[in-house]
């Protein structure tokens, strides 16, 4: 999981502003650099095998294969290299704001994005959106894919939850494909640091007392309350 942590920062912090979701900049680097393994990736922190182009920083040259005239032939390359992952990660998300990539922009799940991706040819392999999303899946990558909202109606930055309801499933991500790792019942207190939206939904945050982050549905976008926060 080290590559993982190494560069999902980055992705939840380029969401913010390009919308390409965490799970798939994640997946897309798994699968594309062979986790962070590919040469292009150790000597060059390029990710996503992205070609000079109009580049004018640094470049790394190495052999690639290439289809031409009805055959698979090798060539020498200029890449990007790059100073970390970070850049990396900022420039992929550039490309994907290119007008052809706009249904992968405006996909709001990840597999919608990984299945865009495919439709807008960003891949030849026919497999491609398949493989993103059992990679996501396998590794629980949709936990990322979440926006930070500092103001959800009235409900605080932190405090203390009351269960509103006679059953209150957790989850270990903020969406309804989530596994029920628990349950509350009502009347039931606990404490939470965090609340966003996603999945249509209003979620509580907290960190459970195994150290792993835990995920309550507190009310639906536009429907009944789960939760009082205080």
């Amino acid at each position: 999981m080290s590559f993982i942590d190494d560069i999902k920062d980055y992705a939840i912090k380029d969401f913010q502003n390009s919308n390409v979701l965490p799970s798939i900049t994640i997946s897309q680097a798994i699968l594309e650099s062979g986790w962070g393994k590919s040469t292009l990736a150790t000597k060059g922190k390029n990710l996503f095998g992205i070609k000079k182009g109009y580049w004018q920083g640094e470049t790394i040259t190495l052999p690639t294969k290439e289809y031409v005239n009805g055959q698979w032939i090798t060539v020498q390359a200029e890449f990007r290299k790059y100073n970390n992952y970070g850049q990396s990660i900022s420039d992929h998300s550039e490309l994907l704001q290119l007008g052809r990539y706009n249904p992968v922009i405006s996909a709001s799940d990840y597999k919608e994005q990984a299945r865009q991706l495919q439709r807008c040819g960003y891949a030849t392999d026919a497999n491609y959106a398949n493989l993103l999303i059992q990679i996501i899946e396998e590794n629980k990558l949709y936990q990322y894919d979440v926006k930070q909202e500092k103001e959800i109606y009235s409900y605080l930055e932190n405090g203390q939850a009351t269960v509103l309801v006679d059953n209150l499933r957790v989850r270990n991500a903020p969406s309804l494909s989530g596994e029920i790792v628990a349950e509350y019942n009502k009347g039931e207190k606990f404490y939470y640091d965090s609340v966003f939206k996603n999945d249509g939904y209003y979620w509580v945050s907290y960190i459970s007392y195994s150290g792993v982050r835990r995920y309550v549905a507190s009310r639906e976008v536009q429907g009944e309350k789960y939760l009082s926060c205080i």
